[in-house]
């Protein structure tokens, strides 16, 4: 850019004097003058360029912008999203030399509606609500948008609802005499699961087969078949519970044989062998003992805490 001069006299004359001045500039990364006024912008920013006549100065602040692009895109394309997801976007430019460049962390970002997503600086969207957004970008003068989705979730700020429950193992049987822990998992508006079976009420269709307990743990009674059944509010799942008359004819525990060092544990399972050849874990339903508790400890569940070196 070519920058002109003009002294002023006390009778108001004005008279070019560009090659007469003093020409400088503040900050010569941003921009540099020469000895004739002409100044060459060299990068983004701000500096202060003064005329110098003897005792006599005019300064102004030139602001230089980067380069302005063509055009800007934006990528990915049209997006579908869940809320709490996130999406980064990055921004393209093309310049008139037919170079691209990315500009991601050089323009503004923008989304509307505000209550479907936001956006940071980087380019990184955070999906808030369900409904169709749009993101601008913006560099010198040149904006470019594009639009994406939230299909599903549950809005921020809104508390995720149980909306369904299932009863886990579907159906199982077991040895009359012996017991059967059921789960009930919960399927959330969010999508998410989570174990909910202290929140449900459990019952039993034939409690003169098996009577379950307000844990889920179903105690078999005698041959037959029951429905054991879990309740939350209005939702409701059930599992099919078979007895049988079999009989325990032997147990098994495993690792029939182990070392392992002071300060650790290990977990031994019980497998019961019964008359009509079937097999249940029964490890939650055994007694457990240690020969010599000082070296080995043993819990309720068969979980063994090794003490100090010995044997048990």
């Amino acid at each position: 850019m070519q920058l002109h001069a003009a002294g002023v006299s006390s009778s108001g004359a004005s008279t070019d004097i560009t090659q007469k001045v003093t020409w400088s500039s503040s900050n010569t990364a941003v921009a540099t003058i020469d000895s004739t006024g002409v100044v060459k912008a060299l990068t983004a920013g701000t500096s202060t360029i003064t005329a110098t006549s003897g005792t006599l100065s005019k300064s102004f602040v030139l602001t230089v912008t980067g380069p302005k692009p063509q055009s800007i895109a934006l990528s990915p394309g049209s997006v579908s999203l869940t809320v709490g997801d996130s999406q980064i976007y990055v921004a393209t430019a093309t310049y008139a030399d037919g170079t691209t460049a990315n500009i991601t962390s050089s323009v503004t970002w923008s989304v509307t509606p505000t209550g479907v997503a936001s956006i940071d600086a980087n380019g990184v969207l955070t999906a808030v609500g369900i409904g169709s957004y749009t993101v601008t970008a913006t560099l010198n003068d040149v904006t470019t948008t594009i639009t994406g989705t939230v299909v599903s979730g549950v809005p921020t700020g809104t508390q995720a609802t149980l909306t369904s429950i299932t009863v886990t193992p579907t159906s199982a049987r077991i040895a009359s005499g012996t017991k059967q822990e059921f789960k009930v998992i919960g399927q959330y508006s969010d999508h998410t699961t989570q174990d909910v079976s202290t929140q449900a009420s459990w019952n039993s269709s034939n409690t003169g087969v098996a009577q379950v307990d307000t844990n889920g743990v179903a105690s078999g009674a005698s041959a037959g078949t029951t429905t054991i059944q879990a309740q939350i509010g209005s939702l409701q799942s059930t599992a099919t519970l078979v007895v049988s008359a079999a009989t325990l004819t032997g147990i098994h525990i495993t690792p029939a044989t182990i070392n392992f060092a002071a300060g650790t544990k290990q977990q031994f399972q019980v497998t019961g062998t019964f008359s009509d050849g079937t097999t249940q874990d029964l490890s939650s339903q055994v007694q457990w003992s240690s020969s010599d508790p000082s070296v080995i400890a043993v819990d309720a569940n068969g979980q063994a805490s090794a003490l100090q070196p010995g044997n048990a």
